[in-house]
C-alpha cells in the first residue's frame, strides 16, 4: 500500500530573555526551503528530512514536503515569521487532508514565538484543527525540549535526540519515520 505523508521542519530554540526577536530574514539566511527544493538540498546532510526520505523511498511513500525553516537560536519568534512558516504547512495539511496518511515533523520543542509560550504544541493544535484525530503525527525534537502536554495530546510519536553535539539527527529522523509507518499499517498504535 502506498501512503501519503506530509513532512515539515519547523526549527527554533528561543532565547525568551533576548530583547531581539527572530524574524524571516533570520530564517532565510538559514534555512528557508520550499517541497522538493528543500528535499533536494537537505537529502544528504545530516538533517531529520534525510532520514525521513531513507524510509519514504524505500516504504513507497507519496512524500508532500512542505517547508524546512530554522533559524539559529535567538529571542522569540515573530508573529508573522510564525504566521508566514505555519501557514506553508498548515495550507499544505489542508489541500491534501483527504489523501493524507501520516504527518511526520522535524521541531525543536522549545520554540517560543511572541504571542505563545509553546510554539510546538500551538502548530500541533492547529494541525488537528485541520485533519481530525485519525492522521497519525510524529515528532522529531531537540534532546532539550520543552515538551508540553499540547504536544503529547496532538501527537502520537515523540522521538528525541540523544547525544550532544547532536551527530543522531538522521538517525532519530529514520527512528520516527519507521514508527510512523508502523503505525499506517497498523502493527502498532501508540499513544
Amino acid at each position: 500500500m502506498t501512503f501519503t505523508v506530509l513532512t515539515c521542519e519547523f526549527m527554533h530554540e528561543s532565547n525568551t530573555f533576548s530583547r531581539f526577536r527572530t524574524d524571516l530574514p533570520q530564517f532565510q539566511v538559514d534555512t528557508l526551503l520550499l517541497g522538493d527544493e528543500a528535499i533536494r538540498a537537505r537529502r544528504n546532510a545530516n538533517t531529520e528530512l534525510a532520514w525521513f526520505m531513507d524510509v519514504a523511498e524505500p516504504a513507497g511513500w507519496n512524500v508532500i514536503h512542505a517547508i524546512s525553516a530554522h533559524a539559529v537560536p535567538g529571542g522569540r519568534v515573530t508573529k508573522a515569521a510564525y504566521d508566514h512558516i505555519a501557514g506553508i504547512f498548515l495550507e499544505a495539511a489542508r489541500s491534501n487532508k483527504g489523501r493524507l496518511d501520516g504527518v511526520l515533523l522535524g521541531l525543536h520543542g522549545s520554540m517560543v514565538p511572541e504571542f505563545c509560550p509553546d510554539g510546538e504544541g500551538y502548530l500541533l493544535g492547529l494541525l488537528r484543527a485541520e485533519l481530525g484525530t485519525d492522521i497519525p503525527v510524529a515528532v522529531t525534537l531537540d534532546l532539550h525540549a520543552m515538551v508540553s502536554e499540547d504536544m503529547v495530546r496532538d501527537a502520537q510519536i515523540l522521538v528525541s535526540y540523544k547525544t550532544y553535539p547532536h551527530v543522531d539527527m538522521r538517525e532519530i529522523g529514520e527512528h520516527a519515520a519507521r514508527i510512523l509507518d508502523r503505525e499506517m499499517r497498523v502493527e502498532i498504535a501508540p499513544r
